[in-house]
């Protein structure tokens, strides 16, 4: 139970990187991208996903999450980036999450700091190739997911071929290599595996009404429900 309550809070933590600055410079982009953990702290792994997929159509955005239980989706759109529709999955249960404190004035507020303050620095001679695009290194300073008040430097791997989508970063271009920390002392690397571009189903950008609304405050409750049900 503590173990699965980790996996979501570290989601959640996620959840906060699903801004976008629409890259209006780039050229469009459909299809699929799919981040692998490329290295873990052997340490102190962190409960996060091996692998996750980023499907991109025009401005709209779905990022899928799974666990061994369901998983996450979020679906989002650059052009209205503080409204971020977040899907919970879990033993076959389907859910609407509304978050009481992650909702569209945090979120608008969060979004406007950091466009305002950008803060980050390229080393265009540091750069690597990944799935064929070429790569330069930046580091990001950000606000930490623990708190608010403090940053943390994020080191990126990113290319200008392909816009920023999903996170609040404000970057150059797509990062396709970045850190994450999702608790205290937890530090998980993800590098793009594969990268496709197709045409994808609108269908993909929307919720149905299948899921059922539930607040932020009430998953442990319901996780403990459907965990112990035999």
């Amino acid at each position: 139970m503590r173990k699965y309550l980790l996996i979501v809070a570290a989601v959640f933590s996620l959840m906060f990187l699903s801004f976008s600055n629409g890259g209006e410079h780039k050229k469009p982009f459909e299809g699929l991208v799919i981040y692998t953990v490329s290295k873990v702290d052997q340490n102190n792994p962190g409960p996060m996903p091996k692998e996750y997929e980023l499907y991109i159509k025009g401005s709209r955005w779905r990022r899928v999450m799974p666990d061994d239980f369901g998983g996450n989706i979020e679906i989002g759109d650059t052009n209205t980036p503080e409204k971020v529709i977040r899907l919970w999955e879990i033993k076959g249960a389907k859910f609407l999450l509304l978050s009481s404190y992650s909702g569209e004035p945090y979120n608008r507020h969060y979004i406007d700091s950091v466009k305002q303050h950008l803060n980050y620095v390229i080393y265009p001679t540091e750069t690597k190739a990944i799935q064929g695009y070429t790569c330069k290194k930046l580091y990001q300073k950000t606000r930490s997911i623990q708190s608010t008040r403090g940053t943390v430097r994020v080191p990126v791997y990113y290319t200008d071929e392909i816009a920023d989508y999903f996170t609040p970063l404000y970057l150059p271009g797509l990062p396709l290599e970045l850190k994450i920390t999702p608790i205290v002392d937890t530090v998980s690397t993800y590098t793009v595996s594969s990268i496709t571009e197709k045409a994808l189903p609108d269908s993909l950008f929307i919720a149905t009404p299948y899921y059922k609304p539930l607040k932020v405050e009430d998953i442990p409750r319901v996780t403990d429900s459907l965990m112990n049900v035999k």
